[in-house]
């Protein structure tokens, strides 16, 4: 192959990644979408904003209570989470500390991946720089932001096979709404975001992406685009203008937990209210 023939392959490529690039996928950057599709938390402080613990403060003892204070499934022989992800370099950048779940606690918090095969999780540690007092928490999902009030809310994402669940739940874990979103859906940058409620004027599919041809063809069951009734009452969640001028809404639906994120073509939503 000729260095022309190189040369403008590479162009090739890095102009189809730019293109790529106009619709960001949920796999890049889960607090851009958790701020979409779970707008009522946008306002919460974001748990990767805290400070970590410094070096010194970590190897004066409160990494070996940490380690000692493991929930009990990631002591397993078959876990062993102190022994392997402990020890690696990314898990002390992926601490954090201070009154994360609760004005007055002391905790340090660690969101992040397991090698135990739960793939994203976050342990808390409540109390952590007293030894009598220290305990821990797990979750089985990722923490995105946090409303620290004396019953903490806290948003999270649980990351799938083929799709994610955002949440926003009280601690420990008492649900308070689930977002469905699949890996198949694109949300582009230019995204107008806000939200309003609306209601489904008929039977209407949610796509995967507002750029015609709208639909992406599933190559699976579980990639099967969500067809909701008339009447269906929804959020609207942002609005998008496709390079042909068509409007697109970015729709949750139902309006109740759990509820399914798509879009919906403008002239198939009646928007009723705001916030």
């Amino acid at each position: 192959m000729t260095l022309k023939l190189l040369f403008v392959l590479l162009l090739s490529i890095l102009a189809f990644a730019a293109q790529a690039d106009e619709n960001t996928n949920p796999l890049d950057d889960r607090m851009r979408i958790g701020d979409i599709v779970l707008p009522e938390t946008t306002a919460w402080p974001a748990l990767r904003d805290f400070p970590s613990p410094s070096a010194a403060e970590l190897d004066s003892g409160l990494l070996s209570r940490m380690a000692a204070e493991l929930p009990g499934s990631l002591k397993d022989v078959g876990c062993r989470f102190a022994a392997k992800d402990m020890t690696k370099p990314h898990f002390r950048g992926a601490l954090h500390a201070g009154n994360i779940f609760g004005p007055d606690d002391d905790d340090v918090v660690y969101s992040g991946p397991s090698s135990c095969g739960e793939g994203q999780i976050t342990i808390i540690w409540s109390h952590a720089h007293d030894p009598a007092a220290i305990a821990s928490t797990l979750l089985y999902m990722r923490v995105l932001r946090v409303e620290s009030t004396s019953q903490p809310l806290y948003s999270s994402v649980d990351i799938g096979t083929d799709f994610d669940t955002y949440h926003i739940a009280r601690m420990p874990k008492e649900a308070v709404r689930s977002v469905y979103l699949h890996h198949l859906l694109r949300i582009p940058v230019a995204v107008d975001v806000g939200q309003r409620h609306l209601i489904l004027k008929t039977d209407t599919t949610l796509e995967w992406t507002p750029e015609p041809p709208p639909s992406v063809t599933p190559t699976a069951d579980n990639g099967k685009l969500l067809t909701f009734p008339a009447l269906t009452e929804g959020e609207l969640l942002g609005t998008y203008r496709d390079g042909a001028g068509k409007v697109w809404r970015l729709v949750a639906a139902p309006r109740k937990s759990p509820s399914s994120v798509g879009w919906a073509a403008d002239s198939e939503v009646t928007l009723t209210g705001g916030r």
